[in-house]
């Protein structure tokens, strides 16, 4: 189990940081996400997108703390709190990047930056899909107990 949490920090670290990138750099069809695209006709679109990418790596990256948290920690990871939190944030944090990017997708034009951001929403959505293969509620745990009596 400790192997698939380590797994999903890396791939959550990945995607954050390729969503990071592709925000960043200025080579979507307008420009920058930040500058050169807020001045154009379609600045309403521009700031609904980078809200949501913006609302997406930051319940990411309190995920990916978490994460980190969760690795030191067996007790921190078995509590309903800390699974429920991790959940809502990650589903929250990838529904808001997808959209944000399927809103791209249908404004304007794809370039590298778009696909980088796109990279990092499709790593997010394999460690929420990781996150339910390996939940108690879902995943089967076994345990065998050997019982000896003596007479």
């Amino acid at each position: 189990m400790i192997e698939l949490r380590r797994l999903s920090t890396i791939l959550l670290g990945l995607a954050i940081t390729l969503i990071v990138i592709g925000m960043a750099t200025s080579q979507w069809r307008c420009g920058g996400l930040f500058d050169s695209c807020q001045r154009g006709h379609s600045k309403d679109a521009i700031i609904a997108i980078v809200a949501l990418l913006l609302i997406g790596v930051i319940a990411l990256t309190v995920v990916f703390i978490l994460d980190l948290i969760g690795l030191c920690s067996d007790v921190i990871v078995a509590t309903a709190s800390y699974i429920t939190a991790r959940f809502i944030l990650l589903y929250l944090g990838t529904a808001c990047l997808v959209t944000g990017i399927l809103v791209y997708t249908g404004k304007f034009d794809n370039t590298w930056s778009y696909f980088l951001a796109t990279v990092g929403g499709v790593f997010a959505m394999q460690v929420a899909i990781l996150a339910i293969m390996s939940s108690r509620c879902i995943s089967v745990r076994t345990e065998r107990v050997v019982v000896r009596s003596t007479r």
